[in-house]
């Protein structure tokens, strides 16, 4: 039968539709296979996010993030001090 009327099923799918329709009329499985699959919709899209308004209350903190020039900055801010205070101890 799949050989004859060639349906558009894969093979576990026929079989499973010829016991299905085992006791109805051979018409019924033949419509069953020819019915028109439903159309793909393709990639679902994404939405475009809105831009929310934050309340910045009594309990918020706006803090700006550190950069790694911060922390570059901060070594050699050490090692000045740290000269400087070697020069002194030098001086005396």
């Amino acid at each position: 039968m799949r050989l004859i009327h060639n349906p558009t099923k894969k093979s576990w799918t026929f079989l499973s539709a010829v016991q299905q329709f085992l006791f109805l009329s051979i018409n019924v499985l033949l419509k069953h296979f020819k019915r028109r699959l439903g159309r793909n919709e393709g990639r679902q899209n994404i939405p475009i996010p809105t831009n929310k308004n934050i309340h910045y209350g009594e309990h918020f903190a706006i803090v700006s993030p550190i950069t790694r020039k911060h922390f570059i900055d901060k070594e050699k801010e050490k090692k000045r001090k740290e000269t400087e205070k070697m020069m002194k101890l030098e001086q005396q």
